[in-house]
């Protein structure tokens, strides 16, 4: 009996989550959203959003996050001991670094220059990456596809050997 009473709880838990879940969260039901999936990159990428979260981690580089000029900097989510350092009035920078894993939610801009990283981001914003002198064919693959929010395989290029921009997100407004 104990066992059903606890799955019981379980499934009415994360029901009730799903209830009282933020309607500000990116998804693919918010209009406008849509995705940025890098990877396995080797190379330099720079995300700006308005709205939505970013997950990343590479083997060995360095973060730079901008809190876009505001009052209440949101600093990302960096586990472990980690170093980091303002640079200036609304720049902070992570790394060099090796094994660095993070999470940033919000209207930020982060720019990643680093070997082996794999991002994810969703929401509403731009993205400009390269693989900043690395030999393409090894640089890693990119997704930005509003259409299928980064789940088909075949959306996915390879890291440009020039400065790219894409867009994050749909041209619905929201």
């Amino acid at each position: 009996m104990r066992p059903l009473l606890c799955a019981a709880a379980i499934v009415f838990s994360g029901a009730l989550a799903g209830v009282f879940a933020t309607g500000g969260a990116a998804s693919t039901a918010t209009p406008g959203d849509g995705c940025l999936v890098v990877s396995k990159g080797f190379g330099k990428v720079t995300i700006t959003l308005s709205r939505g979260i970013i997950f990343g981690r590479f083997a060995s580089g360095t973060l730079w996050y901008s809190d876009l000029n505001s009052d209440t900097p949101r600093l990302p989510s960096v586990p472990g001991d980690v170093a980091f350092t303002k640079t200036s009035d609304h720049l902070w920078k992570y790394g060099p670094a090796d094994f660095l894993r993070f999470r940033t939610s919000g209207p930020t801009k982060i720019i990643v220059n680093a070997t082996s990283m794999d991002l994810s981001v969703a929401g509403k914003g731009t993205g400009v990456l390269w693989t900043n002198g690395f030999i393409q064919s090894i640089a890693g693959t990119f997704s930005a596809d509003a259409t299928s929010f980064c789940d088909d395989p075949t959306s996915f290029l390879k890291m440009p050997v020039a400065p790219t921009k894409v867009q994050i997100g749909s041209p619905v407004s929201g």
